[in-house]
């Protein structure tokens, strides 16, 4: 039977195997990466861990060893064979409770507990630990890096990305991170004002589920390699109840997004052809959208092949037909109706 495209972990358990170091992460997530459909089972060892991540295969065998001792891992022999198991959700509170009080620090403890209040899936590509193509697996770039924050960040970025519902990770104000376009109203034509956006600064909030003290640091690592994008999307405000209009993406996304942009940008220069600065992208939005704005929205790189991936992917369809309109409202765009906001 063909493995699945993806595997998952659960935060918890993710969690709990950071706090033991980088060797023993990276071989908590090679392990589940050789899982089958139960997601549990796994026939990936020491030889896995060094093939796929460059950890030699004798302290691979040790950082598999100390996941067993905290109970994240068991493993059955079968004859010549090992298998090992990853230790269900349901048992999971007890394993990180009990290594949290062997700190004495009741602190600790709780926060491990607080933790495990629900179920935390993590779904990510195999692709992570196995590669694509000819490029380094991501999981051994990281390694490499010896940066365990950096790792611990990419993780819990897939934990929080949600293609269909936010376009990529959260990005509203106060709980998610985005990059900020200055807004500039550049002229008027008919029902639309046509509106300028150049990119601004980047941000996050220490209300952020994925927030930690030197975020920074490691977001730079994971940019840096390449693992983590921003794509530009048109949303109806700055406001915590506002949604995508749709993906606005400048230089980078799928090629069905980048019509968009293509098409958007000449019907917005067709209504304001005094306007010739070619380094500020330009939209046309009906006058009924007052408050819209553009937002860097965080894409991870490698994607799982789910069903929610599926349902992000099922918009190519209307991305077109947005497309389309754009290219529709070009076409029929005239020197008459333009009111010139500022030259």
């Amino acid at each position: 039977m063909t493995r699945a495209s993806y595997f998952a972990v659960d935060r918890r358990a993710w969690c709990a195997a950071c706090d033991l170091g980088m060797n023993e992460a990276v071989s908590y997530l090679v392990i589940a990466a050789g899982t089958g459909a139960d997601q549990r089972t796994s026939g990936w060892s020491a030889t896995a861990i060094e093939k796929y991540t460059g950890i030699h295969h004798r302290r691979a065998a040790a950082a598999i060893a100390r996941l067993q001792d905290i109970g994240l891992v068991t493993v059955e022999k079968l004859g010549k064979l090992r298998r090992y198991f990853l230790v269900p959700v349901d048992q999971v509170a007890s394993i990180v409770a009990s290594t949290a009080a062997k700190t004495r620090d009741k602190s600790a403890c709780q926060a491990a507990l607080d933790r495990l209040a629900n179920p935390e899936w993590i779904w990510l590509p195999n692709a992570l630990v196995e590669g694509a193509g000819t490029e380094t697996p991501p999981v051994k770039l990281l390694r490499q890096s010896q940066d365990l924050d950096a790792l611990r960040l990419f993780i819990d970025l897939y934990y929080n990305h949600d293609l269909p519902g936010s376009g990529g990770v959260e990005w509203r104000k106060a709980i998610g991170i985005r990059q900020l376009y200055e807004r500039k109203l550049v002229g008027e034509h008919g029902i639309y004002k046509v509106w300028g956006f150049q990119p601004s600064k980047m941000e996050t909030y220490k209300s952020a589920s994925f927030w930690f003290d030197e975020f920074w640091n490691a977001w730079g690592i994971l940019k840096d390699a390449g693992l983590v994008e921003f794509v530009a999307h048109l949303v109806e405000s700055d406001g915590e109840d506002a949604e995508i209009v749709h993906p606005l993406p400048w230089g980078n996304g799928e090629a069905a997004e980048i019509e968009i942009t293509i098409a958007a940008d000449e019907a917005g220069r067709r209504m304001v052809p005094f306007f010739t600065d070619n380094t500020t992208l330009l939209i046309p939005v009906s006058k009924l959208r007052p408050k819209i704005q553009l937002i860097g929205v965080v894409r991870m790189k490698y994607r799982p092949q789910t069903a929610r991936t599926a349902e992000w992917l099922s918009n190519v369809d209307e991305w077109k037909k947005t497309a389309m309109a754009f290219e529709e409202l070009a076409r029929s765009i005239t020197d008459s109706g333009i009111k010139v906001v500022s030259r």
